[in-house]
Protein backbone atom coordinates (compact mmCIF):
# COMPACT_ATOMS: atom_id res chain seq x y z
CA UNK A 1 0.00 0.00 0.00
CA UNK A 2 1.37 3.40 -1.01
CA UNK A 3 1.46 6.32 1.48
CA UNK A 4 -1.78 8.31 1.55
CA UNK A 5 -1.46 11.63 -0.27
CA UNK A 6 -4.57 13.81 0.25
CA UNK A 7 -5.75 15.75 -2.77
CA UNK A 8 -6.46 19.47 -2.39
CA UNK A 9 -9.88 19.41 -4.04
CA UNK A 10 -12.91 17.18 -4.45
CA UNK A 11 -14.31 18.04 -7.90
CA UNK A 12 -16.92 15.28 -7.96
CA UNK A 13 -19.53 14.09 -5.45
CA UNK A 14 -18.76 10.94 -3.47
CA UNK A 15 -20.92 7.92 -4.07
CA UNK A 16 -22.25 6.78 -0.69
CA UNK A 17 -22.10 3.06 0.04
CA UNK A 18 -25.43 1.24 0.41
CA UNK A 19 -24.86 0.21 4.03
CA UNK A 20 -23.95 3.73 5.14
CA UNK A 21 -27.01 5.07 3.36
CA UNK A 22 -29.30 2.53 5.02
CA UNK A 23 -27.85 2.65 8.54
CA UNK A 24 -27.81 6.43 8.77
CA UNK A 25 -31.10 7.03 7.02
CA UNK A 26 -29.75 8.98 4.07
CA UNK A 27 -31.98 9.69 1.09
CA UNK A 28 -29.23 10.53 -1.37
CA UNK A 29 -26.73 8.35 -3.21
CA UNK A 30 -24.05 11.04 -3.27
CA UNK A 31 -22.34 13.39 -0.85
CA UNK A 32 -21.38 16.90 -1.96
CA UNK A 33 -18.57 18.22 0.25
CA UNK A 34 -18.94 21.79 -1.00
CA UNK A 35 -22.50 21.95 0.37
CA UNK A 36 -21.48 21.28 3.98
CA UNK A 37 -19.81 23.85 6.19
CA UNK A 38 -16.63 23.10 8.07
CA UNK A 39 -16.79 23.39 11.85
CA UNK A 40 -13.12 23.58 12.88
CA UNK A 41 -13.90 24.08 16.56
CA UNK A 42 -16.24 21.14 16.95
CA UNK A 43 -14.67 18.85 19.59
CA UNK A 44 -12.23 16.11 18.73
CA UNK A 45 -13.76 15.54 15.29
CA UNK A 46 -11.65 18.42 13.96
CA UNK A 47 -9.09 16.87 11.57
CA UNK A 48 -5.57 17.94 10.83
CA UNK A 49 -4.89 20.30 7.97
CA UNK A 50 -3.63 17.40 5.80
CA UNK A 51 -7.00 15.66 5.59
CA UNK A 52 -8.67 15.51 2.21
CA UNK A 53 -11.47 18.14 2.18
CA UNK A 54 -14.03 15.51 1.22
CA UNK A 55 -12.99 13.30 4.13
CA UNK A 56 -13.08 16.31 6.45
CA UNK A 57 -16.61 17.29 5.42
CA UNK A 58 -17.93 13.75 5.49
CA UNK A 59 -16.38 13.22 8.90
CA UNK A 60 -17.98 16.38 10.21
CA UNK A 61 -21.31 15.33 8.74
CA UNK A 62 -21.02 11.98 10.49
CA UNK A 63 -19.97 13.65 13.76
CA UNK A 64 -22.92 16.08 13.69
CA UNK A 65 -25.39 13.30 12.92
CA UNK A 66 -24.03 11.17 15.75
CA UNK A 67 -24.14 14.07 18.21
CA UNK A 68 -27.71 15.02 17.30
CA UNK A 69 -30.98 13.51 18.41
CA UNK A 70 -32.05 11.99 15.12
CA UNK A 71 -34.25 9.03 15.97
CA UNK A 72 -32.94 6.81 13.20
CA UNK A 73 -29.29 7.16 14.23
CA UNK A 74 -28.13 3.87 15.79
CA UNK A 75 -26.57 3.85 19.22
CA UNK A 76 -25.03 0.48 18.49
CA UNK A 77 -24.31 -1.40 15.31
CA UNK A 78 -24.60 -5.11 14.44
CA UNK A 79 -21.18 -6.60 13.59
CA UNK A 80 -22.18 -7.17 9.95
CA UNK A 81 -23.13 -3.51 9.53
CA UNK A 82 -19.91 -2.31 11.16
CA UNK A 83 -17.88 -4.56 8.86
CA UNK A 84 -19.67 -3.26 5.76
CA UNK A 85 -19.47 0.38 6.88
CA UNK A 86 -15.72 0.29 7.46
CA UNK A 87 -15.18 -1.45 4.15
CA UNK A 88 -17.31 1.14 2.32
CA UNK A 89 -15.52 4.08 3.95
CA UNK A 90 -12.10 2.69 3.03
CA UNK A 91 -13.33 2.06 -0.52
CA UNK A 92 -14.57 5.67 -0.64
CA UNK A 93 -11.06 6.78 0.46
CA UNK A 94 -12.44 8.30 3.67
CA UNK A 95 -10.05 6.85 6.27
CA UNK A 96 -10.56 9.59 8.85
CA UNK A 97 -14.31 9.08 8.76
CA UNK A 98 -13.70 5.35 9.24
CA UNK A 99 -11.55 6.08 12.27
CA UNK A 100 -14.23 8.44 13.60
CA UNK A 101 -16.67 5.54 13.34
CA UNK A 102 -14.29 3.37 15.36
CA UNK A 103 -13.95 6.12 17.96
CA UNK A 104 -17.72 6.36 18.34
CA UNK A 105 -18.06 2.59 18.65
CA UNK A 106 -14.79 1.57 20.42
CA UNK A 107 -15.89 -2.02 21.07
CA UNK A 108 -15.29 -2.69 17.37
CA UNK A 109 -11.62 -3.14 18.23
CA UNK A 110 -12.59 -6.39 19.93
CA UNK A 111 -14.31 -7.67 16.78
CA UNK A 112 -13.61 -11.25 15.74
CA UNK A 113 -14.23 -10.36 12.09
CA UNK A 114 -11.11 -10.55 9.94
CA UNK A 115 -12.57 -8.08 7.43
CA UNK A 116 -13.36 -5.55 10.16
CA UNK A 117 -9.87 -5.68 11.62
CA UNK A 118 -8.32 -5.46 8.16
CA UNK A 119 -10.45 -2.43 7.22
CA UNK A 120 -9.51 -0.68 10.48
CA UNK A 121 -5.86 -1.35 9.72
CA UNK A 122 -6.13 -0.04 6.17
CA UNK A 123 -7.95 3.10 7.34
CA UNK A 124 -5.30 3.77 9.99
CA UNK A 125 -2.52 3.17 7.47
CA UNK A 126 -4.11 5.58 4.99
CA UNK A 127 -4.37 8.14 7.79
CA UNK A 128 -0.68 7.58 8.66
CA UNK A 129 -1.54 6.23 12.13
CA UNK A 130 0.91 3.35 11.79
CA UNK A 131 0.74 2.36 15.46
CA UNK A 132 -3.00 1.72 15.28
CA UNK A 133 -2.61 0.12 11.86
CA UNK A 134 -0.05 -2.32 13.23
CA UNK A 135 -2.35 -3.31 16.09
CA UNK A 136 -5.28 -3.91 13.77
CA UNK A 137 -3.24 -5.97 11.30
CA UNK A 138 -1.83 -8.08 14.12
CA UNK A 139 -5.38 -8.79 15.32
CA UNK A 140 -6.43 -9.67 11.75
CA UNK A 141 -3.51 -12.08 11.37
CA UNK A 142 -4.46 -13.87 14.58
CA UNK A 143 -7.99 -14.40 13.25
CA UNK A 144 -7.03 -15.92 9.88
CA UNK A 145 -3.29 -16.74 9.82
CA UNK A 146 -3.37 -18.01 6.22
CA UNK A 147 -4.56 -14.69 4.76
CA UNK A 148 -1.62 -12.76 3.22
CA UNK A 149 -2.90 -9.16 3.53
CA UNK A 150 -1.89 -8.59 7.19
CA UNK A 151 1.64 -9.85 6.49
CA UNK A 152 1.98 -7.56 3.47
CA UNK A 153 0.76 -4.50 5.35
CA UNK A 154 2.85 -5.22 8.44
CA UNK A 155 5.89 -5.71 6.21
CA UNK A 156 5.27 -2.32 4.63
CA UNK A 157 4.84 -0.65 8.01
CA UNK A 158 8.07 -2.11 9.38
CA UNK A 159 10.05 -1.17 6.27
CA UNK A 160 8.70 2.40 6.42
CA UNK A 161 9.52 2.68 10.13
CA UNK A 162 13.05 1.28 9.73
CA UNK A 163 12.43 -1.99 11.55
CA UNK A 164 14.07 -4.41 9.11
CA UNK A 165 14.20 -7.36 11.50
CA UNK A 166 10.46 -7.15 12.20
CA UNK A 167 9.82 -6.73 8.49
CA UNK A 168 11.81 -9.86 7.68
CA UNK A 169 10.02 -11.91 10.34
CA UNK A 170 6.56 -10.95 9.10
CA UNK A 171 7.36 -11.19 5.40
CA UNK A 172 8.83 -14.67 5.82
CA UNK A 173 5.88 -15.69 7.99
CA UNK A 174 3.59 -14.53 5.19
CA UNK A 175 5.54 -16.56 2.64
CA UNK A 176 5.16 -19.61 4.86
CA UNK A 177 1.41 -18.98 4.83
CA UNK A 178 1.10 -18.11 1.12
CA UNK A 179 4.23 -19.05 -0.79
CA UNK A 180 3.05 -17.62 -4.11
CA UNK A 181 1.79 -14.21 -3.05
CA UNK A 182 3.62 -11.74 -5.31
CA UNK A 183 3.46 -8.73 -2.99
CA UNK A 184 5.31 -10.60 -0.24
CA UNK A 185 8.16 -11.46 -2.58
CA UNK A 186 8.35 -7.88 -3.81
CA UNK A 187 8.65 -6.71 -0.21
CA UNK A 188 11.33 -9.30 0.49
CA UNK A 189 13.31 -8.07 -2.51
CA UNK A 190 12.91 -4.47 -1.34
CA UNK A 191 14.21 -5.48 2.09
CA UNK A 192 17.16 -7.47 0.71
CA UNK A 193 18.25 -4.59 -1.49
CA UNK A 194 19.38 -2.82 1.65
CA UNK A 195 21.71 -5.64 2.69
CA UNK A 196 22.52 -7.59 -0.48
CA UNK A 197 22.53 -4.82 -3.06
CA UNK A 198 23.00 -6.17 -6.58
CA UNK A 199 22.94 -9.72 -5.23
CA UNK A 200 19.38 -9.36 -3.93
CA UNK A 201 17.81 -11.20 -6.93
CA UNK A 202 20.06 -14.20 -6.37
CA UNK A 203 19.15 -14.23 -2.68
CA UNK A 204 15.44 -14.05 -3.53
CA UNK A 205 15.86 -16.95 -5.97
CA UNK A 206 17.60 -19.08 -3.36
CA UNK A 207 14.80 -18.46 -0.86
CA UNK A 208 12.13 -19.07 -3.50
CA UNK A 209 13.66 -22.40 -4.43
CA UNK A 210 13.81 -23.37 -0.77
CA UNK A 211 10.11 -22.48 -0.39
CA UNK A 212 9.15 -24.07 -3.73
CA UNK A 213 7.61 -20.78 -4.83
CA UNK A 214 7.00 -20.07 -8.49
CA UNK A 215 6.03 -16.47 -7.66
CA UNK A 216 9.36 -15.82 -5.96
CA UNK A 217 11.20 -17.62 -8.74
CA UNK A 218 9.43 -15.54 -11.37
CA UNK A 219 10.29 -12.26 -9.65
CA UNK A 220 13.92 -13.21 -9.03
CA UNK A 221 14.61 -14.35 -12.59
CA UNK A 222 12.90 -11.22 -13.96
CA UNK A 223 15.29 -9.07 -11.91
CA UNK A 224 18.47 -10.89 -12.92
CA UNK A 225 20.61 -9.24 -15.57
CA UNK A 226 22.37 -12.29 -17.00
CA UNK A 227 21.29 -11.62 -20.57
CA UNK A 228 19.92 -15.15 -20.83
CA UNK A 229 16.41 -14.83 -22.29
CA UNK A 230 15.70 -18.49 -21.46
CA UNK A 231 16.52 -18.13 -17.75
CA UNK A 232 13.02 -17.42 -16.47
CA UNK A 233 11.33 -20.02 -18.67
CA UNK A 234 13.81 -22.73 -17.71
CA UNK A 235 13.19 -22.15 -14.02
CA UNK A 236 9.41 -21.88 -14.26
CA UNK A 237 8.82 -24.89 -16.48
CA UNK A 238 10.17 -27.06 -13.67
CA UNK A 239 7.06 -26.15 -11.70
CA UNK A 240 4.90 -27.00 -14.71
CA UNK A 241 6.46 -30.45 -14.97
CA UNK A 242 5.73 -30.94 -11.26
CA UNK A 243 2.04 -30.35 -11.95
CA UNK A 244 1.53 -26.64 -11.23
CA UNK A 245 -1.50 -25.40 -13.19
CA UNK A 246 -2.64 -22.27 -11.34
CA UNK A 247 -3.80 -19.77 -14.02
CA UNK A 248 -1.66 -17.05 -12.44
CA UNK A 249 1.35 -19.33 -12.77
CA UNK A 250 0.48 -20.09 -16.38
CA UNK A 251 0.44 -16.36 -17.12
CA UNK A 252 4.00 -16.14 -15.79
CA UNK A 253 5.13 -19.26 -17.66
CA UNK A 254 3.64 -18.31 -21.03
CA UNK A 255 5.04 -14.80 -20.64
CA UNK A 256 8.46 -16.30 -20.00
CA UNK A 257 8.15 -18.51 -23.07
CA UNK A 258 7.31 -15.40 -25.08
CA UNK A 259 10.44 -13.64 -23.82
CA UNK A 260 12.46 -16.74 -24.72
CA UNK A 261 10.78 -16.76 -28.16
CA UNK A 262 9.66 -20.33 -27.54
CA UNK A 263 6.24 -19.54 -28.98
CA UNK A 264 5.44 -23.11 -29.98
CA UNK A 265 5.23 -24.12 -26.31
CA UNK A 266 2.39 -21.70 -25.52
CA UNK A 267 -0.62 -23.03 -27.52
CA UNK A 268 -0.53 -26.54 -25.96
CA UNK A 269 -0.54 -24.98 -22.47
CA UNK A 270 -3.64 -22.92 -23.26
CA UNK A 271 -5.38 -25.89 -24.88
CA UNK A 272 -4.83 -27.97 -21.75
CA UNK A 273 -5.81 -25.11 -19.44
CA UNK A 274 -9.10 -24.64 -21.28
CA UNK A 275 -9.84 -28.36 -21.10
CA UNK A 276 -9.14 -28.55 -17.37
CA UNK A 277 -10.76 -25.29 -16.24
CA UNK A 278 -14.44 -24.82 -15.53
CA UNK A 279 -14.01 -21.02 -15.51
CA UNK A 280 -13.02 -18.41 -18.06
CA UNK A 281 -9.25 -18.16 -18.25
CA UNK A 282 -7.63 -14.80 -17.34
CA UNK A 283 -7.45 -12.40 -20.27
CA UNK A 284 -3.66 -12.17 -19.89
CA UNK A 285 -3.32 -15.86 -20.65
CA UNK A 286 -5.34 -15.55 -23.86
CA UNK A 287 -3.34 -12.44 -24.77
CA UNK A 288 -0.15 -14.50 -24.52
CA UNK A 289 -1.81 -17.15 -26.65
CA UNK A 290 -2.69 -14.54 -29.28
CA UNK A 291 0.86 -13.19 -29.32
CA UNK A 292 2.22 -16.71 -29.76
CA UNK A 293 -0.14 -17.49 -32.63
CA UNK A 294 0.83 -14.23 -34.34
CA UNK A 295 4.49 -15.22 -34.10
CA UNK A 296 3.60 -18.65 -35.51
CA UNK A 297 1.59 -17.12 -38.36
CA UNK A 298 -1.76 -18.51 -37.18
CA UNK A 299 -3.72 -15.25 -37.29
CA UNK A 300 -7.14 -16.90 -37.19
CA UNK A 301 -6.22 -18.63 -33.93
CA UNK A 302 -4.78 -15.40 -32.56
CA UNK A 303 -8.07 -13.63 -33.17
CA UNK A 304 -9.97 -16.41 -31.38
CA UNK A 305 -7.82 -15.83 -28.30
CA UNK A 306 -8.55 -12.10 -28.41
CA UNK A 307 -12.29 -12.81 -28.53
CA UNK A 308 -12.01 -15.23 -25.61
CA UNK A 309 -9.95 -12.73 -23.61
CA UNK A 310 -12.76 -10.19 -23.87
CA UNK A 311 -15.05 -12.56 -21.97
CA UNK A 312 -13.01 -12.20 -18.78
CA UNK A 313 -15.22 -10.29 -16.33
CA UNK A 314 -12.08 -8.92 -14.66
CA UNK A 315 -10.81 -7.33 -17.88
CA UNK A 316 -9.42 -3.90 -17.01
CA UNK A 317 -9.30 -0.77 -19.13
CA UNK A 318 -5.61 -1.39 -19.70
CA UNK A 319 -6.44 -4.95 -20.75
CA UNK A 320 -9.08 -3.73 -23.18
CA UNK A 321 -6.54 -1.38 -24.76
CA UNK A 322 -3.96 -4.19 -24.97
CA UNK A 323 -6.47 -6.44 -26.75
CA UNK A 324 -7.39 -3.67 -29.19
CA UNK A 325 -3.70 -3.25 -30.02
CA UNK A 326 -3.38 -7.00 -30.50
CA UNK A 327 -6.33 -7.01 -32.88
CA UNK A 328 -4.72 -4.25 -34.95
CA UNK A 329 -1.48 -6.23 -34.98
CA UNK A 330 -3.35 -9.30 -36.21
CA UNK A 331 -5.02 -7.35 -39.02
CA UNK A 332 -1.71 -5.80 -40.09
CA UNK A 333 0.07 -9.14 -39.98
CA UNK A 334 -2.69 -10.76 -42.01
CA UNK A 335 -2.56 -7.95 -44.58
CA UNK A 336 1.14 -8.55 -45.11
CA UNK A 337 0.52 -12.31 -45.46
CA UNK A 338 -2.37 -12.65 -47.94
CA UNK A 339 -2.23 -16.44 -47.79
CA UNK A 340 -3.33 -16.49 -44.15
CA UNK A 341 -6.99 -16.36 -43.22
CA UNK A 342 -8.81 -14.80 -40.32
CA UNK A 343 -12.06 -16.24 -39.08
Amino acid sequence: MQPFHPQPTCPEPLAIGPTFKRVFGLSTDSFYPENHNHHPGESEATPSENIDPADHDFRMFFHKKYSGTTDNFPQELPPADMEALLDELVTMALPYTALELVRKFPTVKDSTSFSTQLAMGVAAMMAEDLTEAESAFRRAQELIPEEPAPYVNLGQIFIRTSRPRDAEIWIMAGIEAQANHHALWELLYQLLLETKGDYAPEEVLAIAQDKSSWAGTSLATSLMTTGDRHLKASHLEKFFHLGERDPLFLIELTGAYGIAQEFEKIPPILWQAEKLSTKTLPWQLHAHGAQAEIALGAYDKALVHVKKARKDKFLSDAGTLALEELEVEIQQANASNPGAQIL
